[in-house]
């Protein structure tokens, strides 16, 4: 029952940022790109019966830009909606309010399996009035709330089965890991601190068993799509975007944040090479401009991925003008400065109790493993503060767990 109420607890919250702020914000003129941009231009094309194309809603032809689940959520959402339009946004922003609401079942589940339910109850409790999650999930038509639900689902799952499990008890962390990575590879950076969770109590042969059937299945999971895009695009890789990304944040004109000015989605420049290359051929030739750039300027880069990395955890300066579309600014209004804080407040407070958890079922590596080894790949590429999303419902727990590390040691004082 206090699960449920903690649940509806949470879905109220959201729902009431909706109507308080009046979100999702109102279509811009040209709805079918600026709605849900490459995922939502996907979506349509899934709907027209092109399949997975069209990435830039400009007849650009076959697409992995981003994995498959969230255009099929997009699509099914248009067509229940009958077109893009304000009915379309609001059964979104619910759908995924719900989506983030849910999440409070494995941040209790986590808390259970690493044996320390306290901290899966304060985090639950956290997570249902978090005003950032909150807004966040209802703001945008964006990702974050799947994968987020996915990736803790992935390491409640893993918590629960234990060290030493039995290989079947593997299989249901590596369904929940290979359908993380489905909708953002960068789940898949997990993968070495759950190896070092999985050594102990084992044998090295045992060990690697038991990491080759987790990943074999997240694998099984992951192999329709691969070998989809093999057959279509000319690589099995998951998303054909990394080459884009790492330019994006890699050039002469960049601060560490995304810039427009070399995304095939704002300049006609790269549109037209992206058009003419084809989606993999333009990703590769701009892997190798963003590699020559970055072997030219490593001091340069080096401290781009500081920036980012500061950008991540801790938000952009709140003094520093705030970005918005086609170049534009403005100075912080009393939301940004909430917004900025919680943001700041939440990551500095996550990053100290993730460095000090600890419990005797090897969480840790669960927990700090995974909130420093997620973002390792916008460090290197570019950042938007919403990039944290996904791991919000994890930095929550760490929250949870430095709180509750906190009232011990006052109470036995």
């Amino acid at each position: 029952m206090r699960t449920i109420g903690l649940v509806v607890l949470a879905l109220v919250v959201r729902l009431g940022v909706m109507v308080v702020l009046g979100l999702p914000p109102a279509l811009e003129p040209d709805p079918e790109w600026s709605w849900a941009y490459e995922q939502g231009a996907v979506a349509q094309a899934i709907l027209r019966g092109d399949g997975y194309s069209d990435a830039f809603a400009s007849a650009t032809g076959p697409s992995a830009w981003s994995g498959p689940i969230q255009p099929l959520f997009l699509a099914a959402a248009i067509h229940l909606a009958d077109g893009i339009n304000r009915n379309t946004q609001m059964l979104v922003a619910v759908l995924e309010a719900l989506i983030s609401a849910l999440i409070i079942l494995p941040l209790l589940r986590l808390g259970e399996g690493l044996d320390r339910p306290r901290i899966g109850l304060l985090a639950a409790g956290l997570w249902a009035v978090h005003p950032l999650a909150a807004y966040r999930c209802v703001s945008s038509p964006w990702d974050g709330p799947l994968v987020g639900l996915l990736l803790i689902s992935f390491l409640a799952s893993l918590a629960h089965a234990g060290r030493g499990a039995e290989l079947k008890r593997l299989v249901q962390p590596g369904i929940f890991l290979g359908l993380a990575a489905l909708v953002n590879p960068a789940a898949l950076a997990l993968i070495p601190a759950v190896a070092v969770f999985l050594i102990p109590k084992r044998s090295l042969r045992s060990a690697a068993g038991a990491l080759g059937v987790l990943l074999g299945t997240a694998l099984a999971v992951l192999s329709p799509w691969v070998m989809r895009n093999a057959l279509v695009l000319g690589s099995p890789a998951l998303k054909m975007n990394l080459g884009v990304e790492l330019f994006v944040g890699n050039n002469d004109a960049v601060n560490g944040n995304f810039n427009p000015e070399f995304h095939p989605s704002i300049s006609a420049h790269e549109l037209g090479l992206y058009r003419e290359l084809g989606e993999r051929s333009y990703g590769d030739k701009c892997m190798v401009r963003a590699r020559k750039w970055i072997a030219d300027h490593p001091r340069r880069f080096a401290e781009l991925c500081l920036r980012r990395m500061r950008i991540y955890w801790l938000g952009p300066s709140p003094f520093e003008a705030v970005m918005l579309s086609h170049g534009a600014s403005k100075t912080r209004d009393w939301q940004g400065w909430m917004k900025w804080a919680l943001h700041f407040g939440m990551g500095l407070l996550g990053l100290i109790g993730g460095l000090l958890y600890r419990d005797r079922r090897g969480g840790f590596w669960l927990v700090a493993g995974s909130m420093g080894l997620y973002p390792i790949v916008y460090y290197a590429t570019h950042v938007i503060e919403r990039y944290r999303s996904p791991l919000e419902p994890l930095v929550t727990f760490a929250v949870a767990a430095l709180a509750i590390r906190v009232i011990d040691r006052w109470a036995q004082r």
